[in-house]
């Protein structure tokens, strides 16, 4: 057989080329391997990711539903009070109005008890 320049021959090439295509084919595998442990690893990253997200998520609603409930709370708490304050304010409209009447009577009362007599009022 013919030898090639370098002093091989076709079957020496050939074997030469099986052995890189086998170390190809290792490192290749071995790469694999190893990417796919990266890809395991990142999508147990991205579970523990996804089920911190979820346990956020779940405590914050639970904090603003409390809010929620305080707020609300507070508000009829609120509502009740200004309730009291607009009744006790109407109460005392009333008695400001009974003491005003009072008092406007009273010069003429007064007069009256001390035998003054009472002048008449023009009609409006």
């Amino acid at each position: 057989m013919a030898q090639s320049k370098g002093g091989k021959d076709g079957n020496g090439l050939l074997a030469d080329a099986v052995r890189t295509l086998q170390l190809a084919q290792a490192t290749l595998m071995q790469v694999t391997a190893a990417l796919q442990g990266q890809i395991a690893d990142s999508e147990r990253r991205r579970e523990d990711m996804a089920r911190q997200q979820l346990d956020a998520e779940r405590r914050f609603n639970e904090q603003l539903l409390t809010i929620q409930r305080r707020m609300d709370e507070r508000d009829r708490h609120i509502d009740e009070r200004f309730a009291r304050i607009e009744a006790i304010l109407l109460d005392h409209s009333r008695i400001l109005k009974e003491h005003s009447q009072s008092l406007a009577a009273l010069p003429d009362a007064v007069r009256e008890r001390m035998g003054f007599r009472v002048p008449e009022r023009p009609i409006s």
